[in-house]
């Protein structure tokens, strides 16, 4: 849950801040795209970077860009700034999502069956964190609004969530029990289902169309 309400955080943060900014529909709209466009293709290079470098690494590297964008963020006072960091958060996260979901499988070791059972608790957690994250900006904000300090208290409160995320990264154990959490007792690979292919398409479909409507 930490996890997911940190990075969520970030959705909210940014369109109150554009409008704090007095941006346009458009410039709003394009603080959503632009992290998601920058997210979405530099998945294609964070992925295998996080099989050289590690898991650990590359959340920590994550990380380290996160706070970097968001400590920057709460001082800005230009849209064009806000857009242009909005850039370099969609980034970091590209180092993060890839790595951990894939550290999940990692550290599961032999088995399906584990493997489905904590995919099930992170899609549940990033669920949640669709709610609470924003949810809780918005208290920021408004508590916020009083003493003229509400870009800065939220964007530093997400400081605060990746910090903490920083030391759960670290904490965890950073091997897998398993080089090939896929592999049966005898190190072949397990047959794939003959329909997975159609999964995984209705998956991307299924994806893109939950966002889309988001």
């Amino acid at each position: 849950l930490t996890l997911n309400t940190a990075a969520l955080q970030k959705v909210q943060a940014y369109q109150e801040a554009g409008l704090a900014l007095r941006a346009s529909a458009v410039q709003l709209s394009w603080l959503g795209a632009v992290s998601a466009f920058c997210y979405s293709t530099m998945c294609l290079l964070a992925g295998s970077v996080s099989d050289r470098i590690g898991r650990k690494a590359s959340t920590l590297l994550a990380c380290l860009g996160l706070a970097l964008a968001y400590v920057v963020a709460g001082l800005v006072g230009s849209i064009h700034h806000l857009l242009a960091l909005t850039a370099l958060s969609g980034s970091s996260l590209a180092y993060f999502w890839p790595a951990v979901q894939a550290w999940i499988a990692d550290l599961s070791g032999r088995g399906r069956r584990r493997l489905a059972r904590r995919l099930a608790i992170f899609n549940v957690s990033w669920s949640a964190g669709l709610a609470v994250g924003p949810t809780f900006t918005g208290f920021v904000w408004a508590f916020g609004a009083g003493l003229g300090l509400s870009q800065r208290m939220v964007f530093w409160s997400i400081v605060g969530a990746i910090a903490l995320l920083g030391v759960i990264m670290v904490a965890v154990r950073a091997r897998p029990r398993d080089p090939d959490p896929f592999a049966d007792a005898e190190g072949e690979e397990v047959d794939v289902h003959p329909r997975s292919a159609s999964l995984l398409f209705g998956a991307r479909a299924g994806t893109f169309a939950s966002w889309f409507a988001v």
